[in-house]
């Protein structure tokens, strides 16, 4: 396995080899930027196992209630941004696998899927109301500032890949970013049940 002695942006001779060949992997010396994009979305994982705690008293014993997308039209766009990253996520590990080749790379994308195909099925499964907002906020604000340091550390080093445009690679992380920026706004000032309704539903009356 070909070990870097700095950090660049790929090691195109591994593809050369089977990815059951120890010469088929190499290992990146990444810099500042990328590891503070890994440990700001490691950090998001950790708010996913108490996604599902219900912090409404209405439904005791977490027990899950049917519910209607239809009726929440702004937690649907959600759940349908939710399913982009995943399947787009999900075709990453391709990626790692048979192209880029990198052992840090390939051992983070499996947990960042299931942190984020865990996230969708609670979305589907208890819907806008028995969902943890607490920790769905903090998992999508944690992926969007590791994103913003993605991009930074696109910036800094020039990061760029023979088999990908550069502007695409800025362009489907930015993309990411702004998916989680909506999601957020949404989170926020898209709830029907969110304090701003409230107050405005009180007022009309």
């Amino acid at each position: 396995m070909y070990i870097a002695s700095g950090f660049i942006a790929e090691y195109r001779e591994s593809r050369g080899y089977s990815i059951f060949s120890s010469q088929g992997w190499w290992l990146n010396m990444w810099p500042f930027w990328g590891w503070i994009e890994t440990f700001l979305k490691v950090f998001a994982w950790l708010f996913v196992f108490g996604i599902r705690s219900n912090s409404n008293p209405s439904h005791p014993n977490n027990t899950v209630q049917s519910y209607s997308l239809s009726n929440y039209p702004a937690f649907r766009v959600q759940v349908i941004i939710m399913t982009i990253a995943c399947i787009f996520l999900a075709l990453a590990i391709l990626d790692r696998l048979l192209l880029y080749r990198e052992v840090i790379s390939m051992i983070f994308v499996f947990p960042n899927n299931l942190a984020h195909w865990t996230v969708l099925k609670a979305m589907i499964d208890l819907g806008p109301n028995q969902i943890s907002h607490f920790h769905l906020r903090a998992f999508l604000w944690l992926m969007f500032l590791g994103d913003i340091s993605k991009l930074i550390f696109f910036k800094v080093h020039d990061f760029n890949i023979k088999a990908v445009a550069k502007h695409m690679l800025y362009l489907l992380v930015a993309l990411y970013t702004i998916a989680y920026g909506v999601m957020l706004y949404l989170e926020y000032n898209g709830m029907p049940w969110s304090v701003s309704s409230s107050r405005r539903s009180q007022t009309l009356k």
